[in-house]
């Protein structure tokens, strides 16, 4: 996409054109292109939190976003705000650091965070990337799989250098340059080797991460 910031304003423009500004709590834009790593043909993660999320919004939402250009690349998050709240707090750390305003704020909920919070969320990342390495051995050890466990494991280790250094850091670049070696290689999605050697590293580095949290 040439332009996320004009594409943004017509997101805008059709969220609060199909929903009003009572009902919009919250408009964001979080992944790969909040960070400003998206490549060509990534996925837009769009966050939209509504004061409360009925079924029938989610067609109503589609219709909107219809119309929009790059259709087919939108994904993200559509929600209630009082759900949002009740959502499992080591995720809702990851949410909350991952997604750049457009409208709106999340600091009502990313303040009621707390480090025993962002600890969960390390080890919740953290263990994923090790089941994830046991299974795809077992099954499908394949590169959109290992891009996946990467990118998990990314996750795990902006959380632990929270927990280490009491500083949150949003991008694979600012992360990388607090870390050396396998770490700093997996932050940056640059593992080397074959598929079974990266996925060996992963499952090494999970393993001690677990052992250690």
């Amino acid at each position: 996409m040439s332009d996320l910031e004009n594409w943004l304003r017509l997101w805008q423009d059709a969220v609060l054109s199909a929903f009003g500004g009572q009902r919009v709590r919250f408009l964001g834009i979080q992944g790969s292109r909040a960070r400003g790593e998206a490549r060509p043909g990534s996925d837009i993660d769009a966050v939209l939190i509504l004061d409360e999320l009925r079924f029938e919004d989610v067609g109503r939402y589609a219709a909107a976003a219809d119309a929009l250009p790059e259709r087919e690349l939108l994904c993200g998050f559509l929600g209630g705000w009082r759900e949002l709240e009740r959502w499992p707090r080591g995720e809702l750390w990851q949410f909350c650091l991952d997604t750049r305003p457009v409208l709106g704020s999340l600091e009502p909920i990313a303040a009621q965070l707390t480090r025993g919070d962002i600890r969960e969320s390390a080890l919740t990342c953290a263990g994923a990337v090790y089941h994830g390495c046991v299974h795809a051995r077992l099954h499908a050890l394949d590169e959109g799989t290992l891009g996946e466990l990467m990118k998990t494991a990314f996750f795990a280790l902006r959380a632990i250098h929270a927990l280490e250094a009491g500083e949150a850091l949003r991008t694979r670049a600012e992360l990388a340059g607090h870390l050396d070696g396998v770490e700093r290689d997996i932050a940056l999605g640059t593992l080397p080797g074959t598929a079974e050697e990266r996925a060996a590293a992963l499952f090494n580095w999970s393993a001690a991460a677990l052992r250690s949290l």
